[in-house]
């Protein structure tokens, strides 16, 4: 998958919320029945365990957001749209980071990735349309959320703390930090912050796209309007979306590199720039 699919993916995503939604578990099912095709083998106990997790929980997240769609209480951003988007990203991400590695795919690779996909999807479990008042406030209800799922489906327990420390580290307060641990660094999937680098980069990819962002920053602002007036009036701002890009989309991992991300940030920058003079 290049960028030009991602985008085009993420584009009808963002068409569908607003036309005829497909629905995350949908969604869910067909991002894993790409990212599974390089390795049909049976899977391991422990992988298992991962896939009929992440299939649990992206269906119950489908039956509670529209739930709540249908009271008017679903969050205007942070809905099954992000949920679906960050997901998908995190796919592309990963299937990415393949084309750069030298080995064939094995079992234990395998895994990583689906502990990887688990967590993105559930990152925001939960969530109530707010901003952390102290750190890891809102990562630790979709964590709090998540626990359940993972028992029931004996996610092994060295796969549940990775899951939470990728979580924990969405918090955008972390997010430099977060790309700061992995500098200079051999990008590897063993590594739990490896993955939470992905994370945060397939969180807000997105947002990051010229053709998408602008709506999604509607999105927020409209999240934030009833709690957060002023904030959710500087969103709209014209600097605030360079703030945004200088700041959170950073795009400093191997696969994010190879997809072109930074070079589409630096135009988007440029651009800006030039308006402004």
């Amino acid at each position: 998958m290049n960028l030009c699919d991602l985008r085009v993916q993420l584009q009808h995503l963002q068409k569908a919320w607003q036309a005829q939604w497909h629905g995350l578990d949908r969604v869910v099912q067909q991002t894993l029945d790409l990212i599974q095709q390089a390795h049909p083998q049976t899977q391991e106990a422990a992988s298992l365990a991962l896939t009929k997790c992440m299939l649990h929980v992206a269906d119950a997240i489908e039956s509670e957001g529209a739930s709540k769609a249908k009271l008017g209480k679903e969050p205007a951003y942070h809905n099954r749209l992000h949920m679906a988007q960050a997901f998908v990203s995190m796919s592309c991400l990963l299937l990415t980071q393949r084309e750069l590695g030298a080995k064939p795919l094995s079992s234990a690779y395998a895994h990583r990735e689906l502990l990887a996909l688990l967590a993105m999807l559930a990152h925001d479990l939960f969530h109530p349309g707010l901003q952390n008042q102290t750190p890891g406030e809102i990562e630790q209800l979709a964590l709090h959320g998540l626990q359940p799922h993972l028992d029931t489906f004996g996610v092994h327990a060295q796969d549940q703390a990775d899951i939470t420390y990728i979580i924990l580290h969405t918090d955008p307060a972390l997010t430099a930090q977060v790309h700061l641990d992995c500098q200079g660094k051999v990008f590897d999937l063993a590594d739990t912050r490896c993955l939470c680098l992905l994370a945060v980069e397939a969180d807000i990819l997105a947002s990051a796209l010229p053709d998408l962002g602008p709506q999604l920053t509607q999105f927020l602002a409209q999240e934030w309007a009833p709690h957060y007036p002023e904030a959710s009036q500087n969103l709209l701002r014209p600097t605030a979306r360079a703030v945004f890009l200088r700041h959170l989309a950073l795009f400093t991992s191997q696969p994010s590199v190879l997809l072109g991300l930074p070079a589409l940030v630096r135009d988007q920058l440029q651009e800006s720039q030039e308006c402004s003079t």
